[in-house]
């Protein structure tokens, strides 16, 4: 036979804890992940535009340049 019974103070407090170390080992792990991934993005975007220019194509102008055809206008 299962009994109901309500949530003791102490089970509370336990599960509000259990639940807030979770989310905090979940925020520093994004941190962490996210730090990684923008040391190395840098050197991924660099090592594309050489491999993109040793095989000989061109790149637009980035959009936030004065370029007039960096917009995509092309004089009109």
């Amino acid at each position: 036979m299962v009994t109901r019974h309500e949530p003791t103070r102490k089970s509370n407090i336990l599960s509000y804890t259990v639940v807030g170390f979770s989310v905090l080992v979940t925020l520093l792990a994004l941190h962490y992940v996210h730090r990684k991934m923008l040391k190395v993005r840098k050197d991924v975007f660099l090592d594309m535009r050489a491999d993109l220019a040793r095989r000989g194509v061109h790149e637009p102008a980035p959009p936030d340049t004065d370029d007039e055809f960096a917009y995509g206008q092309h004089g009109v």
